[in-house]
């Protein structure tokens, strides 16, 4: 997940995928601007990027 979001253009505001949420994927959404990231859960998270929002199948 982390490469395709390294590797997006286009402007996007939400992800949504099959996965963990890991600090790499926050790191590099908050860079791209990404405002929303849905996942199955999230993993070992330091520091949350107060520009990003995080959700898990548990908050839908």
């Amino acid at each position: 997940m982390a490469k395709e979001l390294k590797e997006v253009k286009e402007k996007v505001k939400t992800v949504i995928f099959d996965g963990v949420i890991t600090q790499r994927i926050l790191d590099i959404s908050a860079d791209k601007g990404i405002r929303y990231i849905i996942g199955v859960k999230i993993g070992n998270i330091v520091k949350k990027p107060v520009s990003v929002k995080i959700f898990t199948l548990d908050d839908l």
